[in-house]
């Protein structure tokens, strides 16, 4: 079977089982020169490598702004293919401190003609000590995010050391970590985050700096279904606890938007490329970044980063003051060929406007 008819047979597969199957297919992959060779075509051309490309956010040095968001890695297995396939980095997780299996299946639905998913994955994960297990054995080209979370059935007052505790136990392979109480599909965390956040900051912080050790950037990860005022005094407490900056959109319960593709009654996060979805990411990264004007906190945007124009999508995303883009839903949309597709359309889009660097256009429509 060619490597198109091969990418097109994966792109008709439901759910979970075609995700698993082409992460563990990459895993392989990075083992062997000849799977490695097989990645360089999978990406669909040359690596682009451009310093016009080059994106600094908060002293994390990246090759192109295009980083694979969390959700999709969820096991650190494919940190390497990732980097292979064009990305600059690779969001691990969310990672919770020991192992547990999620939510019940199915969790994860996928509508082909629209290009939406819905999951519930309820993070399911190998924990802390098997995520350190995969990126040991892996080159690790790319940078490396660790997106912290919380086991299920945990007391509150115990999520902050479980986060830090995840921190240490991978701090060895992290270039950035994320502290996440924006998913839908654990109960009660979305509520936990205007009490825990600055704690949590403080304290990922500490883990970082223990026994010699250096700083590196915290990015908090939000939702679009949080209230503006909510987002507000996140922004404040960032500010105030020298975090890094925000990430921006986690998936939306909006029933009204499930109910498009028939999931009104099912548990779950909407992602994807719906257009009201982007219309609300839009306008939320807007207010983000008019809000944090006079701060120095960067601002990463996520959520409907695909459809028929992803080169688009990215750019508006960026206009709107995006210093960097994170795709999930597009991997399959696109056959794992999005990072690909979108740098050469910034790398265009730079040579046609005569830009020094990606980054002038940050904010531009703000």
């Amino acid at each position: 079977m060619s490597l198109e008819r091969t990418i097109g047979y994966w792109q008709t597969l439901e759910g979970e089982y075609a995700k698993t199957a082409v992460e563990a297919g990459l895993h392989l992959l990075t083992k062997s020169e000849p799977g490695n060779q097989l990645i360089d075509k999978i990406r669909g051309g040359e690596r682009i490598y451009d310093e016009r490309l080059f994106t600094d956010l908060a002293g994390l040095a990246l090759e192109n702004p295009v980083m694979l968001g969390a959700g999709w890695d969820k096991r650190g297995w494919v940190v390497d293919a990732v980097h292979g396939l064009g990305f600059s980095a690779d969001e691990v997780g969310s990672v919770p401190l020991y192992p547990q299996p999620g939510n019940d299946r199915p969790r994860l639905f996928y509508d082909r003609k629209h290009h939406v998913s819905l999951n519930s994955f309820g993070f399911n994960s190998v924990g802390a000590a098997g995520v350190a297990n995969y990126l040991a054995s892996q080159k690790r080209f790319g940078k490396v995010g660790i997106s912290l979370t919380k086991n299920k059935n945990i007391l509150e007052e115990d999520v902050v050391g479980q986060m830090a505790e995840t921190a240490r136990d991978l701090r060895e392979y992290a270039d950035y970590y994320v502290i996440n109480f924006s998913s839908p599909n654990t109960p009660g965390l979305r509520e936990m985050i205007l009490r825990q956040l600055r704690e949590a900051i403080r304290e990922v912080k500490r883990v970082q700096m223990e026994e010699g050790g250096k700083y590196q950037p915290i990015f908090i990860k939000l939702t679009v279904d949080m209230p503006e005022a909510d987002v507000f005094s996140v922004i404040e407490i960032c500010d105030e606890e020298g975090a890094a900056g925000i990430i921006d959109s986690n998936s939306t319960n909006n029933s009204a938007l499930k109910a498009k593709y028939g999931w009104a009654d099912k548990p779950g996060g909407l992602t994807g490329n719906d257009p009201d979805y982007r219309g609300l990411v839009e306008q939320r990264m807007l207010f983000i970044t008019r809000q944090s004007r006079g701060t120095k906190l960067v601002r990463i945007g996520v959520g409907a980063i695909g459809g028929e124009n992803i080169v688009a999508a990215a750019v508006r995303r960026i206009k709107l003051g995006a210093q960097a883009v994170q795709v999930v839903t597009a991997m399959r949309e696109y056959g794992l060929r999005p990072a690909q597709k979108i740098n050469q359309g910034l790398l265009d889009l730079v040579e046609k406007e005569g830009l020094r660097n990606i980054s002038e256009i940050v904010g531009a429509d703000c």
